[in-house]
């Protein structure tokens, strides 16, 4: 439950404060070290109930799998598959084989992805599929996510996410004739596009907010620390709005405006007038978090001291002092959708002010660790020497010790989101 909320410092208290730890304990603690963004302490997490004698099951190596494509660790998730079935017998369900793709489209490895998808022992299901043109949207390869779509009608005809992510992947290429002709086949189908909401817990009670929301009783608040926040990012960070990824074909003015006006920015705003300085701000968004507002509240994050937790439909985004858990590796491969004069322009504010060296980056941002290497031996060497055996408080890195008690969200955290 802390977890899934992403209280990862309870859950982790909770995990060490148990007397006997059962598969089901070590699990749970795997799989959501992965969703909260912390994918490599779950494979150090993993490793360690190995050396335990602890089996892992199927959900296990879900929680690993994620992890692994979660940080772009494409080789380490192959060895782990294979260890899995080849060690403990276990068979793949759909579930691992999702994640295998996910992981592939993830790294902009779209053709393996589709060759692995066509050589499945198993009959691809829409989730499959979806997943494939969820990571063509991302990597902008049109001519497969046609063919992923043309799949996912033939078993799920009327699903409204997979309309908005093949007009997506259209207006990336700024093919507005075909965003027009999928958005009329929308209205011909009767499909409705889900619209997307934050939700900010303030003292026990939960606020939403919608794009460009002014029903709020405090908006003309929330307004001005909209204002503020612009003037502070751009004077302070060099925040520069990154109107390319609005996907219509707006003037530029209009585009700006939009995107300061997302609803995970004017929850964040909402949060930064209605708590504590110092305190956390926590929000849910039902769609994925886009990439300028997660550019800015990095620097939120920074500018204003404060750390921001926000749950997406895909994962957790840790924000603390101007760094966020998924290391940037999500937002790296949004770029590729945006014209290259643009890219060349954001890409510094997603790497700006980075530390000098390793030891300044774990004192700042505890959760920017090195990838893994790619010698299988060198990473268990080096793991040993990170993990003392028999004692795993060591897990506990500096991020974790300096986490603050947060208020439990009571928010839509379904169990099934990630």
């Amino acid at each position: 439950m802390y977890a899934k909320c992403g209280h990862m410092a309870e859950a982790e208290a909770v995990f060490h404060g148990l007397d006997g730890k059962s598969v089901v304990s070590w699990t749970s603690l795997v799989v959501g070290l992965a969703i909260n963004g912390f994918g490599e302490d779950a494979i150090r997490v993993f490793e360690e109930m190995e050396r335990r004698n602890v089996i892992p099951t199927e959900i296990t190596f879900i929680g690993v799998l994620y992890a692994c494509s979660h940080n772009g660790l494409v080789d380490e998730g192959f060895a782990y598959l294979e260890k899995m079935i080849e060690k403990y017998g276990i068979v793949p369900r759909m579930e691992h084989y999702g994640c295998m793709v996910d992981l592939m489209g993830r790294a902009g490895k779209i053709e393996r992805a589709y060759d692995y998808i066509k050589n499945m022992p198993v009959e691809p299901n829409a989730v499959i599929w979806r997943t494939l043109l969820g990571a063509c949207t991302l990597s902008g390869n049109v001519r497969i996510g046609e063919v992923a779509r043309k799949e996912i009608v033939k078993l799920e005809p009327k699903h409204c996410g997979d309309y908005v992510l093949l007009s997506n992947l259209y207006a990336s290429e700024r093919r507005w004739c075909d965003v027009d002709r999928v958005r009329r086949a929308m209205v011909r189908e009767g499909v409705r596009k889900v619209p997307g909401y934050s939700l900010v817990e303030v003292r026990n009670t939960s606020h939403e907010f919608v794009m460009g929301d002014k029903s709020h009783p405090r908006t003309e608040e929330i307004y001005e620390m909209l204002r503020e926040m612009r003037r502070r990012l751009r004077s302070e960070e060099g925040y520069d709005p990154g109107t390319s990824g609005v996907l219509t074909d707006v003037e530029e003015e209009e585009k700006e405006d939009a995107v300061m006006h997302h609803s995970e920015k004017i929850a964040v705003a909402f949060g930064l007038i209605s708590t504590p300085p110092g305190s956390p701000i926590r929000v849910v968004k039902n769609l994925r978090i886009c990439v300028d507002c997660h550019v800015a509240i990095k620097m939120v994050s920074r500018v204003f001291r404060r750390e921001i937790v926000v749950r997406d439909c895909s994962r957790f985004h840790h924000f603390r002092d101007g760094n966020c858990t998924c290391k940037d590796y999500w937002t790296q491969l949004m770029l590729r959708q945006i014209p290259e004069t643009r890219a060349r322009r954001l890409a510094p504010q997603i790497t700006q002010k980075e530390p000098a060296n390793r030891s300044q980056t774990q004192q700042t941002s505890p959760q920017a660790q090195p990838k893994f290497a790619a010698n299988p031996s060198a990473q268990h060497q080096r793991r040993e020497k990170t993990v003392a055996s028999g004692d795993t408080s060591n897990w506990n890195h500096q991020r974790r010790n300096k986490a603050t008690t947060h208020p439990k969200m009571s928010v839509r955290c379904s169990p099934n989101a990630a």
